[in-house]
């Protein structure tokens, strides 16, 4: 006797609301603490003169744009259920895509109509 439904696995179940939160929330931090470290890096360098500053500066200002987009981007997106099982990527594939082989018994004859 066998089961007609498949047997729901724990990793299937979502993630909970706290869960997400914390992880946004962790996101957020660690961007926003590469935004600091970018702008100290660039008042550092402002004050020790360094070679090629219009090059670092022009990074660091970059960085202090597109980190904090990013941030909010990266932590508002909504969290996609993932296949978190150790082998989801080699789950056997199915084999009723292709039908079986007919031998010559019982392949289907060719037809030719007049119309």
């Amino acid at each position: 006797m066998t089961r007609d439904k498949a047997t729901p696995i724990i990793t299937d179940v979502r993630v909970s609301p706290e869960e997400q939160r914390r992880a946004r929330t962790t996101k957020y931090m660690i961007m926003m603490g590469i935004r600091v470290f970018a702008v100290v890096a660039c008042g550092i360098l402002v004050i020790v003169e360094a070679p090629l500053l219009w090059l670092w500066l022009t990074v660091g200002l970059v960085a202090m744009a597109v980190v904090p987009w990013l941030a909010v981007m990266l932590a508002n997106d909504s969290q996609v259920k993932k296949d978190r099982r150790l082998f989801a990527k080699y789950k056997a594939r199915s084999t009723a895509s292709e039908p079986p082989a007919l031998s010559d018994s019982e392949k289907p004859h060719r037809t030719i109509d007049a119309d």
